[in-house]
């Protein structure tokens, strides 16, 4: 009942009209108090598409998941990762895109765990790039960025993916790639 009211508030008190695109020939209109029978529908029709919503998520993320799990380089989302590029996929046309090693980058990653492993802290490998004004994708190259890469199981050959939605729990999905870091030099700089 707490929500029939807020509804029958927010439609009656503050003039705001609604229509509903699956009832198109039914309006609500502002500064009108609701009927119930008409607050009830109204409350079933916003479930349910809620509902629905919830659905459609869950298949998205499944068919993301599934595409990952059968292509490891497979770019399911937005993101590449430092080191990669999206390139288009000659094989097939399900992943449209998927990642290739950049080398330029990849030489970067290397360079900076080689320093990490040979004793240099971060700020001082943020101080070897700043002074010779290297950009890592036109960003300057800060503590930060240099711990996130350091810290990238992905480099040590582990993809992973998580898998969140409104209701399941959430789910880490993990493939094996090639790795760029050698897992032992990876665990080292870890220590």
């Amino acid at each position: 009942t707490e929500t029939l009211n807020d509804i029958s508030k927010v439609v009656a008190h503050n003039g705001i009209s609604m229509l509903l695109l699956d009832q198109k020939s039914k309006t609500y209109e502002g500064g009108v108090t609701l009927p119930i029978a008409d607050l009830l529908m109204l409350i079933i029709s916003l479930y349910g598409a809620a509902q629905e919503r919830i659905e459609t998520k869950r298949k998205v993320l499944d068919g993301k998941a599934a595409i990952f799990l059968a292509n490891p380089y497979a770019v399911v989302d937005g993101g590449t990762p430092f080191g990669y590029r999206a390139v288009p996929n000659k094989a097939s046309t399900r992943p449209r895109y998927v990642l290739e090693e950049d080398p330029v980058e990849v030489a970067y990653i290397k360079q900076v765990y080689d320093m990490v492993y040979n004793g240099m802290t971060l700020r001082q490998i943020s101080n070897y790039f700043e002074d010779r004004n290297i950009y890592f994708r036109k960003s300057r190259v800060y503590v930060t960025l240099l711990s996130d890469i350091t810290s990238n199981i992905l480099y040590k050959g582990i993809r992973r993916r998580n898998r969140t939605s409104m209701i399941d729990e959430a789910t880490v999905y993990e493939v094996h790639i090639k790795p760029i870091i050698e897992p032992e030099i990876w665990d080292a700089v870890q220590e």
